[in-house]
């Protein structure tokens, strides 16, 4: 089954199961970066001394483009929600799986993220452990704090749920204005985004297109830090976070109307995902790695040709894998089983409560972890699958039937049938 005649049923798998794959890399992230090389001892809740370049190697990867990818699907499914179903119903169908969802986050896990954060430092630097846990819930929304001056109401990592408050309701603004412009507005406003899906459907389907989207990408990754576009700390928006992540969204709801042109995508998944790894990836890490030769007092080298080629190198790793991965995703499974169809409905439907609720048990983790005698590996091991079965199964026997999986995904019924 194509991707033209998967839309015109209820579920996308491959792209249902690329999202949730994203999703589920963030824990992988959250619990390497303790041993990831480079990371300052304050940057994260604990820091292990002992560093693994595996581990490093895979959150490079992982956060080449899982953000990206992300956001990029996001446009794409709100694209054809508001074809399938209007601006309206759109509307209350976002808020109830995005906005209520991140007020409820920030009530009840941005004080638990914060709890976990004073506990990790408290934990690796001596400090006292009930005041250290009360500083860091007061600097995370900006009273008191000893981090980031003016920082108020700090995100952790449900922020792509805040962006996406504001993506979605920008979209569906420009759609409502559009349709109030009249006959001879709409034709131009449709005629104008009709070219520019064109123009990245062109892109997604051509041999060399993964050069020509990474254009834009390089663009504006010259308004973020080298090494990683930046999450949006705090609920004070950020213009260069909103631009680097809002260009996958509007891609992907550009795209929508052309996505036939997946499928062709699909069948040539290799050459894009070939220059990430063969291309984009020894441009990026060897520009890293001479970056770290620079002296600290000459830093300013780093603001001409090494920055050119480390961006270059990260825009075609972002472009290369993310379209490489979403092409490979819909050759393997556009067309799945009845049970493997399952599957993939339960991990994505499973991967949002995941995410959102993971943070504060990995740290913990990772602060107890950190004690063990074991290699950066091991110990990274043993926080994923410790932290990956309490999630699974409070996601199964408190989660996936009640209230609260209503709201993430719907309500859901304990027969098979109903879940595939």
């Amino acid at each position: 089954m194509t991707i033209e005649e998967s839309t015109k049923h209820e579920r996308l798998h491959a792209l249902d199961a690329l999202r949730a794959v994203a999703m589920m890399l963030g824990v992988w992230i959250h619990a390497a970066i303790p041993f990831v090389e480079g990371i300052p001892p304050f940057y994260w809740a604990v820091s292990d001394p002992e560093k693994s370049t595996p581990i490093s190697l895979s959150v490079i990867f992982i956060h080449s483009w899982r953000m990206e990818v992300f956001f990029l699907l996001s446009g794409f499914f709100t694209a054809m929600l508001v074809l399938r179903r209007g601006a309206m119903p759109t509307l209350v169908h976002r808020a109830k799986r995005l906005l209520i969802p991140f007020l409820l986050a920030m009530l009840i896990l941005q004080p638990l993220c914060a709890a976990a954060w004073g506990f990790g430092y408290s934990s690796q630097w001596g400090w006292p452990m009930q005041e250290t846990i009360t500083n860091s819930i007061k600097s995370a929304w900006g009273i008191d704090t000893f981090g980031d001056n003016g920082q108020f109401g700090m995100l952790w990592h449900f922020w792509f749920l805040y962006v996406l408050c504001y993506f979605v309701a920008g979209g569906l603004l420009v759609h409502v204005l559009v349709h109030a412009l009249g006959r001879f507005g709409g034709r131009v406003y449709a005629r104008v985004v009709d070219r520019l899906g064109a123009w990245i459907a062109w892109c997604v389907g051509s041999w060399f297109g993964v050069f020509l989207l990474a254009i834009p990408v390089f663009g504006l990754l010259y308004t973020q830090p080298i090494g990683s576009p930046s999450a949006l700390t705090s609920l004070k928006p950020q213009w260069e976070v909103f631009a680097y992540f809002g260009l996958p969204f509007a891609a992907g709801w550009l795209l929508y109307p052309h996505r036939a042109v997946i499928d062709r995508l699909a069948k040539r998944w290799w050459v894009a995902m070939t220059i990430g790894l063969a291309l984009a990836a020894p441009l990026y890490l060897s520009g890293l790695k001479q970056l770290d030769g620079l002296d600290a007092l000459q830093g300013d080298v780093a603001s001409g040709a090494l920055t050119a080629r480390i961006k270059s190198g990260h825009a075609l790793m972002t472009t290369g894998f993310g379209l490489g991965l979403t092409g490979l995703f819909v050759q393997l499974l556009s067309t799945p089983g009845p049970r493997l169809a399952r599957v993939i409905r339960y991990g994505s439907d499973s991967s949002y409560w995941v995410y959102l609720v993971h943070l504060p048990l990995v740290v913990v983790g990772s602060v107890l972890a950190h004690k063990m005698g074991a290699p950066p590996e091991i110990k990274m091991l043993v926080v994923m699958v410790g932290s990956s079965v309490v999630l699974f199964v409070s996601y199964q026997f408190l989660v996936r039937y009640t209230p609260i999986g209503t709201l993430l995904n719907g309500k859901r019924t304990r027969s098979a049938k109903a879940d595939s």
